[in-house]
């Protein structure tokens, strides 16, 4: 494994996570809807689902059980989550204290605060309070699935792979004709069950990488390959944008969202097998660190635009440039300081707690009689797997 080449996914996540800031952006008074055309760029969600998949199973040998795996996972992302709620409380007190005392909003709360939304058909629930987290709520299903679907995709991987999404794709069409006028968005894109073929497709892409000799190939084939696989993933993305998929509501929304996904992990295979300079460039130690705060980037930046647009008047004197650049400014310090005084040492203490209360083999994620032994590692390659 080209270790030199595996922080560059740690890259991709930065820039993916600014894509939704700019979706996000498109308030009407910063950027108008459609601005980006004929880019799609809520296709970083899928990005995101995908790039999960592919590192957690490069990395999956690290892991000594599947509770130990699913412990670390919700470490990783509960308590940004909860962070990202208490700060949209603060921020819009004292009318956010509605939401505590009417029983609508209370269970949506519930819901949020377990990651359970992203289950709800309801379009008031699913993107309630703060809306991004429904991917999260996504990502916690995916976590609690990944063990069996890591040890099914060992074998006859693309066709598997390709069954899962084309199975997926038939029960929404089917679940479209059976039930009409189900919420499209939510059974084509938000139901954790249908945006898990983004997720398969990323585990898959990592089966793949890990069977893959080391390349040999030098910095300029690399550079070729990675900027043609990139190339092809961004036209993908904008080609599904363009041509509506005909068929059922709630598949056009699957296509559109989920339709590059196939190219997402070519390109992740193509930034984490070979070197060139665009692994080199989302290597730099800035564009990492921008990955490694990208999920509180991610929960944190669309309550800064809600906030803003709510206080609109205040900074009606000010020039647009300021105004978005204060946005942003204020974003990236609320998730460098959540990253630091709340992701990193709420994850240590989680795990540390965990492992205080269990003892665990040396066994490694089982299904009946499968098992999958673990790979010895170098001491260099522990340290070079994508921050996740």
């Amino acid at each position: 494994m080209p270790t030199q080449n595996i922080p560059a996914l740690t890259g991709v996540r930065f820039f993916a996570a600014m894509a939704i800031v700019l979706w996000h952006s498109q308030t009407g008074y910063f950027f108008k809807y459609g601005a980006f055309a004929p880019f799609y760029l809520a296709g970083a969600v899928p990005l995101f689902f995908v790039l999960s998949g592919f590192v957690l199973t490069i990395g999956a040998d690290r892991y000594k059980s599947r509770s130990d795996f699913f412990v670390a996972r919700v470490a990783r992302v509960w308590p940004a989550h909860i962070a990202a709620l208490l700060f949209l409380f603060c921020v819009f007190y004292p009318s956010s204290m509605y939401f505590v005392h009417h029983a609508q909003t209370l269970w949506q709360l519930g819901l949020n605060a377990l990651l359970l939304q992203a289950w709800s058909p309801i379009q008031a629930d699913y993107w309630s309070y703060n809306a991004p987290s429904w991917s999260v709520s996504c990502e916690l299903f995916f976590y609690a699935a990944f063990p069996v679907a890591f040890l099914a995709l060992q074998r006859q991987t693309f066709l598997r792979t390709s069954a899962i999404v084309l199975v997926i794709l038939g029960a929404i069409v089917v679940t479209d004709i059976v039930r009409p006028g189900i919420d499209s968005n939510w059974l084509g894109c938000v139901l954790p069950v249908s945006s898990f073929a983004a997720f398969a497709v990323g585990i898959g892409a990592g089966v793949w990488r890990k069977a893959l000799p080391a390349s040999s190939a030098g910095w300029l084939i690399g550079t070729v390959i990675q900027s043609g696989a990139l190339l092809t993933a961004l036209a993908a993305n904008a080609f599904f944008a363009s041509h509506p998929f005909r068929s059922t509501p709630a598949a056009q929304s699957f296509v559109l969202l989920f339709g590059p996904v196939p190219l997402y992990a070519i390109a992740l295979l193509a930034l984490a097998r070979y070197d060139g300079l665009i692994s080199r460039a989302l290597s730099n130690r800035a564009i990492v660190y921008g990955g490694e705060i990208s999920y509180s980037i991610y929960l944190f930046h669309q309550i800064v635009i809600r906030w803003h647009s709510a206080e609109l008047a205040k900074f009606s004197k000010a020039p647009f440039w300021l105004q978005y650049g204060g946005v942003l400014v204020v974003t990236f310090i609320a998730a460098a300081v959540v990253h630091r005084l709340v992701e990193q040492p709420f994850r240590r203490w989680i795990i540390a707690g965990w492992k205080r209360l269990t003892t665990t083999g040396e066994g490694d994620f089982q299904l009946g009689d499968l098992k999958l032994p673990r790979e010895a590692e170098a001491p260099s390659q522990r340290t070079s797997v994508a921050r996740i």
